[in-house]
């Protein structure tokens, strides 16, 4: 979770169950202004946003087309073969 927590500023990072008592104890330290700063410099609305699209073009982007033959297909508009009395 370090792309949310930052350790010792904004909360404890564990990688051991151990670790945990003396992580809620050091949290109680912790700087509420600090927190919040944190938050909304790195999660307000517009970089939300900037970085949803950022996620969304990246996936919704049009692959390269294939080459079927001499014709190129683009990718996802690809025929089904049509089912025969053998495969149906």
């Amino acid at each position: 979770m370090p792309e949310v927590v930052v350790h010792g500023v904004t909360g404890m990072l564990c990688d051991d169950p151990a670790e945990l008592p003396a992580a809620i104890t050091a949290a109680r330290e912790l700087s509420p202004a600090a927190c919040r700063a944190h938050v909304e410099g790195c999660f307000d609305a517009a970089t939300m946003v900037t970085g949803y699209e950022a996620v969304y073009r990246d996936v919704l982007q049009p692959q390269l087309p294939l080459r079927r033959g001499d014709v190129l297909v683009p990718v996802g508009r690809r025929s089904r073969p049509t089912p025969t009395a053998a495969t149906a």
